[in-house]
């Protein structure tokens, strides 16, 4: 259910930094595709640097790839 509402969510906003966030959270914890989820939640970052969702989403997904001092940064931007 969660791939198909970001799917929804990005057909529909596809400079949504909360899609994009969304999207590296599903890459991350449904899909495991890390680097994917990397290059979405940078994107997200990108695309909003004040939004808080974004930098966790990024946070979130360099911790899983073994990133860590990359996720810490992440959390303190």
């Amino acid at each position: 259910i969660a791939e198909r509402q970001v799917g929804r969510a990005l057909h529909l906003a596809p400079r949504s930094a909360v899609a994009q966030a969304a999207l590296a959270s599903v890459e991350t914890k449904v899909r495991w595709r890390l680097r994917e989820a990397i290059r979405s939640a940078e994107n997200a970052v990108r695309l909003d640097r004040r939004s808080a969702i974004a930098w966790r989403a990024l946070a979130s997904a360099r911790m899983a790839s073994g990133e860590t001092g990359g996720a810490i940064r992440a959390m303190y931007e």
